[in-house]
């Protein structure tokens, strides 16, 4: 049997779907306050003031911190069923049905959250590996389980998920550098769709 690990954004979508999602759960004037939110705490992420982990949390807390997972999941529902479809690239839609009609076991791999990602996952019979918002009495706290599962986190989520050695071929795609790490995983490793190993 062969896997085959995708990374999400920028690979199956061209869109950040984190931005797509907190568009989809805020009014006008949150989400474009937000971006003033996103834009500080990226600039000082890069000079390394804060962490990419510290910075997400405060763009997570500031759209979500306190709401109730219930009603953020009607969103992720219609979000999951409506936006990601139409967001998919023909390059994305053709590879994935190829690896269905093979019978791979595919995995989306992403930094994104499972609160929308994991109901788009469990439509098509995909695993999912990705950064897991915290949640307390039904609540968003703002923070994550764990590390956010980037760069060299991938590498280490998919390797406590998966016995690699039990399948004969390792098909990994991504888009960014931050995606190296788990290409190098593969047998066969994509880099925008272009064969790199």
């Amino acid at each position: 049997m062969n896997i085959a690990f995708f990374d999400f954004d920028g690979t199956l979508i061209k869109k950040d779907s984190f931005i797509l999602f907190i568009k989809s759960i805020s009014s006008k004037i949150k989400y474009f306050s937000g971006w003033l939110v996103i834009v500080y705490y990226y600039l000082v992420s890069k000079l390394g003031f804060v962490s990419n982990q510290e910075f997400k949390e405060k763009v997570i807390s500031y759209f979500m911190k306190g709401r109730e997972v219930s009603e953020l999941n009607t969103y992720s529902i219609n979000f999951a069923e409506n936006v990601i479809p139409t967001k998919l690239t023909d390059q994305a839609i053709k590879q994935l049905r190829n690896h269905e009609n093979a019978g791979d076991k595919i995995v989306i791999v992403s930094a994104s959250l499972d609160l929308w990602l994991q109901y788009w996952c469990k439509t098509r019979d995909f695993d999912l590996v990705c950064s897991i918002a915290e949640v307390k009495d039904d609540r968003i706290t703002g923070k994550l389980v764990g590390r956010n599962c980037i760069g060299v986190e991938k590498v280490s989520r998919i390797k406590k998920a998966y016995k690699l050695e039990e399948y004969s071929k390792i098909y990994v795609y991504g888009d960014s550098r931050n995606d190296l790490p788990m290409l190098s995983l593969g047998t066969d490793a994509y880099y925008n769709w272009e064969k790199i190993g």
